[in-house]
């Protein structure tokens, strides 16, 4: 059984003359009366981990604080601090005083734009202060805390067989106990509670490898599911190509709907194997984009917070969705992320002539829709594209269906002026959103002799007539902003 009156110490140890320093600074902390401390070397194991595991096994401590070799304690009022925290709040687990809010797409917590806390280290060869935002309350609840100094209330198995090295465990640790239903949280700091002697750090191999050790365990549980619509024209030759972008992307957790509206079976056969081996490819064998309600339909058979498309004769980047998902973690009220699209030829090859689209910013931004009208009206040749296949939060698409059902847009009764009402109906939409446009090309548009570029120009026609338009109602609302990368 636990005992209520203990606070361990619990170290991994690899250079004893460190740690002797961190001794010296825990014996000089103030102990609440009626309690007691203890501290637990554990040297010769395989990793920080099992060491930690160790820590659970031998101490019968109900509070146990896992602290770096080269962690000196400058607040003496430590135990006293984060007692107040655990006995008021019997739903927060673990305290850390280093932590993000979100965990970008990357994994590296330290990476978020909303990070807490502050400490004293030398990773620049000299003792500095490391500060992120304020926190103005007793605590904020964070994903993710740092490594070098964790406080536990409950005792949760370290996940030894998975992290068996120096790199993520830490992270790893703060998700499973919000799995547990706990809080992680940074406590408010007026100075900083720690030194940090780490000295420089470097990204390694060993940083490499758990890092995508995390990713596959844990992207499920923490990033939102993406729905990729791959449309299948009976284009064979271009279909796998397409399909194989999508299926390895490096964000993890995507479900792949195959669309297939080829007059044969052959896209079909073609997808057989992707069906066996990937759980989270579907396939229809319909044509919803002839639908008079395709956005309705699109939202039946998705189950993503996001939603993307891609034509069978396009390519993804790689790291497409992984970048584009990471800015509406990072920033908010985004409604819908796109970017600079290639112009490749039917070979693939990257078409360089003056034909080639110029790109709406120089550099990624942030803009309003309504800015975006402007830049559309002056570059409507340019951004086609770019507007029709972003990768959109699912809840602007729910929107712009209830406008198409209430026909706030207007009603179109053709088949073609109804998918140009779709289109012009979610430009409306995201009038006053937030738009994000990256500069970088992230997904390539291959010309070729079967595009329908009569349609395209009939499209581009009717956007711009509705543009002109809209113009007229837009005021000094306008702003874009460099983003950061």
């Amino acid at each position: 059984m636990a005992d209520n009156k203990k606070i361990c110490f619990i170290t991994y140890v690899d250079n004893e003359d460190i740690y002797k320093e961190t001794l010296l600074y825990i014996k000089n902390l103030n102990v609440p009366e009626g309690y007691q401390i203890e501290t637990l070397c554990i040297k010769n194991v395989e990793s920080i981990t099992k060491a930690y595991n160790k820590g659970i096994q031998d101490s019968d401590a109900k509070y146990k604080v896992y602290i770096h070799e080269d962690v000196f304690i400058i607040n003496k009022n430590l135990i006293k601090n984060f007692m107040s925290i655990f006995e008021n709040n019997n739903n927060v687990g673990m305290i850390g005083v280093l932590g993000s809010k979100t965990i970008p797409t990357s994994g590296i917590w330290n990476k978020s734009k909303h990070k807490y806390g502050k400490v004293y280290d030398n990773q620049t060869g000299k003792l500095e202060l490391l500060q992120f935002n304020e926190i103005e309350d007793e605590y904020e609840s964070v994903k993710a805390i740092d490594s070098l100094i964790m406080i536990t209330q409950y005792d949760i198995p370290w996940k030894e067989t998975i992290f068996d090295g120096h790199c993520f465990y830490d992270i790893s640790q703060s998700l499973e106990f919000t799995k547990s239903g706990y809080k992680v949280v940074i406590p408010k700091q007026d100075e900083p509670w720690c030194i940090h002697e780490c000295g420089a750090t470097h990204i390694n191999d060993e940083n490499e490898k758990y890092r995508k050790i995390f990713l596959g365990n844990y992207s499920k549980d923490i990033f939102p599911l993406v729905s990729i619509f791959v449309e299948a024209c009976g284009r064979i030759s271009y279909f796998k190509t397409a399909l194989d972008s999508v299926v390895n992307q490096t964000y993890k957790n995507i479900e792949i709907i195959v669309i297939d509206r080829s007059l044969n079976n052959e896209c079909k056969e073609i997808t057989k194997p992707y069906l066996k081996k990937y759980p989270n490819i579907k396939y229809y064998k319909c044509n919803i984009f002839q639908d008079t309600n395709i956005l309705n339909t699109l939202l039946k058979l998705s189950s993503g917070e996001y939603i993307s498309y891609i034509s069978d004769t396009d390519i993804y980047h790689k790291d497409r969705i992984n970048i584009m998902i990471n800015y509406f973690l990072e920033c908010d009220n985004v409604s819908l992320v796109t970017s600079y699209r290639e112009l490749i030829d039917a070979e693939g090859k990257q078409l360089k002539n003056s034909d080639i689209p110029r790109k709406l910013f120089d550099k990624s931004s942030i803009t309003k829709g309504n800015f975006m009208f402007n830049l559309i009206l002056k570059k409507i040749s340019d951004v086609i594209d770019e507007i029709i296949s972003p990768l959109f939060s699912r809840k602007i698409i729910e929107n712009i269906e209830k406008d198409i059902q209430n026909s706030k847009f207007g009603i179109y009764k053709e088949k073609q002026d109804k998918i140009i009402a779709n289109l012009l109906t979610w430009i409306s939409t995201i009038d006053k959103e937030k738009v994000i446009y990256i500069s970088d090309p992230l997904s390539y548009f291959r010309v070729h002799d079967i595009r329908d570029q009569r349609k395209i120009n009939t499209i581009l026609h009717k956007i711009l007539e509705h543009l002109i338009n809209k113009n007229d109602e837009i005021k000094n609302e306008q702003y874009s902003v460099s983003i950061k990368e």
